[in-house]
């Protein structure tokens, strides 16, 4: 008989429906994931595998080395390996998987968030601590009109192409929302996935929450690119300092017909996603969208530049 093949769960993202808290908690659970026979391996000497995808598209690596150096982490009474990273998930070959298929038993697991709500908290994201120029100063609608650089949303074609190389059977997909069926708490999800109980895991942290659009409305008109992370950090401790007049807390950038037009760009690709992993059920209902009634924070440029920046420069100076 051959050897049994071990268990690699290949942790997919996407970005914005809680990683970020799956990825801390393990890197502060690793003796306790180990004694349930858990491997969350640290690679190439960094804490997390985040940069892992880039190196296999970018040819820093080859997937012969990532699984030679996954080997040379694993133990005889290990059963599961894990590796988490969000940009597994915005790989558009997954030509890769074919050799991690023929040593590893490939699980792949991937959260999905509905396009709206993904693309108002990637804006929110690109704003507060933004890595790409085109975006750190932009207006919803330009944001907008950028949107099929986020191929990745097309959610069926990216769980096709995955399937095509490990099987249907082998995808754990699941939805992020407020909908029946849908997970709120990723982490609270995942570890019972791997067996594990999450009493047993160091704290789970809620990391990397939005801001509220008026409080990004105002980043905006600062445009943060060219600022460190204290830089960032202290000017938005400044912004929760002030007494901001038009937040109302919400979150949302687009308007009733900008929902709309992105409902029905995703809504084939979505009916497909439904009937092939979700036995078609409608796992994102427009109504969940919240269209009616929604309220769109707007604070014009030149109240922000006259009213809030002298705010935020007296709260930076009494810091």
């Amino acid at each position: 008989m051959g050897e049994i093949m071990k268990e690699l769960v290949i942790h997919a993202g996407i970005h914005r429906t809680g990683s970020t808290s799956i990825q801390n908690a393990m890197k502060q659970s690793r003796g306790i994931l180990r004694s349930h026979g858990v491997l969350y391996p640290v690679l190439y000497g960094l804490p997390d595998h985040v940069k892992i995808p880039w190196w296999i598209i970018n040819n820093k690596i080859s997937v012969d080395d990532l699984i030679g150096s996954i080997k040379e982490k694993d133990e005889s009474f290990i059963e599961k390996i894990v590796l988490s990273a969000e940009d597994f998930s915005l790989m558009k070959d997954f030509s890769w998987l074919d050799k991690m298929k023929s040593e590893f038993d490939v699980k792949f697991v991937v959260y999905l968030k509905n396009q709206v709500d993904w693309l108002e908290s990637w804006y929110n994201q690109n704003i507060k601590w933004p890595w790409d120029k085109r975006f750190s100063s932009c207006k919803p609608s330009y944001f907008l009109d950028k949107i099929d650089d986020f191929y990745w949303l097309d959610y069926n074609v990216m769980l096709d192409e995955v399937s095509k190389r490990i099987g249907s059977d082998n995808v754990y997909a699941k939805p992020v929302g407020k909908s029946n069926g849908s997970i709120q708490d990723t982490a609270n999800d995942f570890f019972p996935y791997l067996k594990v109980d999450t009493r047993w895991l160091n704290k789970l942290h809620n990391t990397n929450k939005s801001l509220s659009s008026a409080k990004i409305h105002i980043l905006r008109n600062i445009d943060l690119m060219g600022f460190s992370a204290k830089e960032r950090t202290k000017l938005i401790k400044a912004l929760d300092d002030i007494e901001i007049k038009e937040d109302n807390g919400e979150k949302h950038f687009f308007s009733k017909d900008q929902v709309e037009s992105i409902f029905e760009k995703f809504e084939e690709s979505n009916n497909k996603l439904s009937e092939r992993y979700f036995g078609g059920e409608n796992i994102f209902p427009f109504d969940d969208l919240g269209v009616e009634g929604r309220d769109v924070c707007n604070i014009s440029d030149t109240r922000i530049k006259n009213h809030y920046f002298p705010k935020i420069i007296k709260s930076l100076s009494g810091m």
